[in-house]
């Protein structure tokens, strides 16, 4: 069995999310209004019933089975899936994310390596992304539900790189072609304790290029937690900036912030 990648990448996100999902199903189980309303129009039992079930879909795209939805219709698909499912009580939907998180888990630790599986249609990315995909969704509506329940919920800075880092072979999929067309930025992105990469657009084709070694239009250097949450449109930008936590410097600075409008969100 090939074990480097797979000690590397894949074992890491696994242990990670089975951490993460009992932290969240813990948090679901404490929730009493499930009627709140959490992130956009999505009340905390629907945010609950939507996280709860990323897993099986994962689950089916890594073992290349079931449909898939496309990335920039996920909003679509996440209304269909939610529609289908009535269940809306955080403490059985959490018994369903933890049951969801082992077995794929249990799949991913079985797998030899790291390869390429099809979490979307048409994008072609390692196990660990398609992972790391599902931490973030784990990270960031933890936050969403935690905070409309008003209770604690931490995201562990050595868990956010997981994610960001994971999220790197998935980024050129991500590019609005109808936005960017014509647009040529370059940023270099410096996530604290990370490697530093360089997102160029140009061509209506975006590449991540870890070497570092290009001139860029704007630099950002950010906290991991932070940014995944900035990434996420969860926190405005001068939050960050005000505490320090996100500095943005540059050729043209003002730039620095356009990589959010031109990839789906």
């Amino acid at each position: 069995m090939s074990t480097t990648m797979n000690d590397s990448l894949v074992t890491p996100l696994c242990d990670v999310l089975l951490e993460t999902s009992s932290a969240l199903a813990a948090v679901m189980r404490r929730v009493t209004d499930p009627t709140v309303r959490a992130v956009g129009v999505w009340s905390i039992g629907e945010t609950a019933a939507h996280v709860s079930g990323s897993s099986r879909y994962f689950l089916a795209a890594a073992r290349g089975e079931g449909g898939l939805e496309r990335l920039d219709d996920v909003d679509r698909s996440n209304a269909q899936a939610l529609a289908a499912d009535p269940e809306r009580d955080p403490g059985r939907l959490a018994d369903r994310l933890a049951s969801g998180e082992r077995a794929l888990v249990g799949f991913a630790r079985q797998v030899e390596g790291d390869p390429q599986v099809s979490p979307f249609a048409g994008v072609e990315v390692p196990l660990s992304t398609l992972l790391a995909i599902e931490l973030g969704e784990l990270l960031v509506h933890g936050f969403d539900i935690a905070r409309a329940a008003r209770l604690p919920w931490t995201i562990d800075p050595t868990a956010a790189i997981r994610t960001l880092r994971g999220y790197l072979p998935l980024m050129p999929h991500t590019l609005n072609v109808a936005r960017a067309h014509d647009v040529r930025l370059t940023v270099e992105i410096r996530i604290r304790s990370m490697r530093p990469v360089v997102v160029s657009i140009a061509d209506d084709e975006l590449v991540v290029d870890e070497s570092g070694e290009r001139r860029v239009d704007a630099h950002i250097a950010a906290a991991p937690t932070a940014y995944l949450l900035l990434m996420w449109n969860r926190i405005p930008p001068w939050q960050p900036l005000l505490t320090g936590q996100l500095l943005i410097w540059g050729r043209r600075p003002w730039r620095a912030l356009e990589l959010d409008r031109l990839t789906h969100a």
